[in-house]
């Protein structure tokens, strides 16, 4: 007899065809026969332990599609969120959210490296779980205007994730949310309330992640734009776009400073965001029409030139509407992308292989 083994789907397919009655989700299956997995022609599957996650492991194993984009659902949604924040000018965030803060230097020595790692470099861990909690605590941020800082108003998971225009917002855009929240809690950036069957209570904590009840930033401080929300662009960028979106109103921010920055490796650093994050995210700004990257030289005359990338943030692209053309294309190529991902060989997956 063949060997029996359990599989777990991964890419989003509904199995009429095989007289199968389960959502599109990573669930299991049930037993397949081994012998007889050619015959779901253009399924991917893969070998999972049979054992369940608990929650905060649970958002890898599930489809992690991206946003879907604005939709009618997601608009309506954010409209009522800005109506009730009551906000005009976006949201404050602290320094220390985006960047590593250095000592005070002490006279005649240079300062020590910061150590450690941002909150949000901390959230944007984990792959496309890391953009629910980002884009989340962002729009709690936002919601959570006034003291105390939280939101009484009980807002169900589904409606979230409408929000975020995260796919099937029902179900596996619900469990996102979930997992997200219960993320922020445990690591101190919420404190969550819970009421049997109700949507929870939730309350913002410090934003440095270390405890403590939540401060309104004092200056200087980091603002991203009413528009991140008003014009769906929260929908379109990803959440290593958006982490980047916060580090370059970080660095292009002051009243002295010139349009075009250039970042050291030393600087580059304290925003903790990896080399290969760093390009993915420019590339994105980049088609969006909301980042310039240029070239500089620097160096005296007689010493090295180094060539270096500059760049230049384009803030008032966000009050306007997001390229549905660009947004269009990089799904499409997101989508290929997964679709690369998921067929593996069936061969890798059978037994003593």
């Amino acid at each position: 007899m063949p060997e029996r083994c359990q599989y777990v789907l991964v890419a989003e397919v509904t199995f009429v065809h095989c007289g199968l009655s389960c959502e599109p989700s990573a669930q299991v299956i049930g037993e397949v026969v081994a012998a007889d997995v050619h015959h779901l022609a253009g399924l991917a599957l893969q070998r999972i332990p049979a054992h369940l996650d608990p929650p905060l492991q649970r958002q890898s194993k599930l489809s992690t599609t991206s946003s879907t984009g604005p939709n009618n659902s997601s608009a309506n949604r954010l409209d009522r969120i800005l109506e009730l924040s009551k906000r005009q000018s976006g949201i404050q965030l602290p320094l220390a959210f985006i960047r590593l803060q250095r000592p005070p230097r002490l006279l005649g020595r240079r300062p020590a490296a910061p150590k450690g790692t941002t909150p949000l470099a901390r959230m944007l861990r984990g792959g496309q779980g890391g953009e629910v909690r980002l884009k989340l605590y962002l729009t709690i941020t936002l919601l959570a205007a006034h003291p105390p800082f939280d939101i009484s108003r009980q807002i169900a998971s589904r409606t979230w994730a409408e929000m975020l225009a995260l796919p099937d917002p029902e179900h596996r855009g619900a469990r996102r949310v979930l997992d997200a929240v219960a993320w922020l809690q445990e690591n101190d950036f919420l404190l969550v309330e819970r009421h049997g069957g109700s949507p929870p209570t939730i309350t913002l904590r410090n934003a440095s992640g270390r405890g403590g009840n939540y401060v309104k930033p004092t200056s200087p401080y980091v603002t991203l734009p009413i528009g991140y929300w008003e014009q769906q662009w929260i929908t379109a960028l990803s959440g290593t776009a958006t982490g980047l979106l916060l580090v370059l109103l970080e660095l292009s921010g002051g009243k002295n400073r010139a349009p075009a920055q250039w970042v050291n490796r030393e600087r580059r650093g304290e925003y903790c965001l990896s080399d290969d994050s760093w390009t993915r995210a420019t590339k994105e700004l980049c088609e969006f029409g909301l980042l310039e990257v240029g070239r500089v030289s620097s160096g005296h005359d007689l010493e090295y030139t180094r060539r270096r990338n500059t760049y230049q943030l384009n803030k008032d692209r966000l009050a306007g509407p997001v390229p549905i053309d660009v947004l269009e294309r990089r799904i499409e190529e997101r989508r290929r992308a997964s679709k690369r991902k998921t067929l593996c060989p069936i061969a890798s997956a059978m037994p003593g292989e």
